[in-house]
């Protein structure tokens, strides 16, 4: 929830002060994007899950039993990065992306006994491709794209009065593979060589899930 209202509050300051910080371009005039490299920095805020774990039935010296499960509770996302592209036309963008982020999360455990704490890392690499669909400096966008990803659970249990690290027999620790995004939003050149992009976008992570949420990017353009 914090991190839902902070991101209200980034776009909210760079909407409302934008054009004041950087020139007041925003008439949606003719841009002059096209031809030119761009590097720009990025935070997105992007919603976490819980994960049920169960439950199981089992026999265990003539006896049936139930158990509960697990239940694995992540954070909302704070992802940081940047990255680097080129505005082939006013219209088509290719960029690289490199994004991070270190989430809190708490494995509640069954029978009353205390819950594991950790933390998920995530790196994440996307080739993606804009279209930006005004040729003007003021445009809405469309985007999608590919690439790798890498995220792993680090959790710690206090088993027997010492902290003991869950492996990954008891949980999957690691994850390598494939990584997705689809998304749109708005363009904005501010000036000649500034611009912002505020987003909505769904990013696919290496398990096979996926998170989305709000993201905005700040960069400068140049020849």
């Amino acid at each position: 929830m914090k991190a839902r209202v902070s991101a209200v509050k980034f776009v909210g300051f760079f909407l409302v002060f934008g054009p004041i910080l950087a020139g007041h371009r925003c008439d949606g005039s003719d841009p002059i994007r096209e031809g030119k490299g761009e590097i720009f920095g990025r935070v997105s805020f992007l919603g976490g899950t819980q994960e049920r774990d169960g439950p199981w039935q089992g026999e265990y010296g003539g006896w049936l039993y139930v158990n509960p499960g697990t239940v694995l509770q992540e954070d909302d996302w704070l992802l940081f990065g940047g990255g680097a592209g080129w505005n082939i036309t006013n219209h088509w963008n290719i960029n690289t992306e490199f994004l991070y982020a270190s989430t809190d999360l708490t494995l509640e455990m069954p029978y009353g006994l205390d819950p594991a704490q950790g933390s998920r890392l995530t790196a994440l690499f996307l080739l993606k491709i804009d279209y930006n669909v005004f040729a003007k400096s003021l445009t809405p966008f469309v985007s999608g794209g590919i690439g790798v990803g890498y995220w792993r659970d680090e959790l710690r249990w206090d088993v027997y009065g010492g902290p003991e690290e869950i492996s990954s027999d008891d949980l999957d620790t690691y994850d390598l593979g494939f990584a997705w995004a689809v998304g749109g939003g708005a363009r904005w050149d501010i000036t000649d060589w500034l611009f912002i992009k505020v987003s909505y976008e769904v990013i696919g992570v290496p398990s096979g899930d996926y998170r989305n949420g709000v993201s905005l990017s700040s960069g400068i353009m140049f020849r």
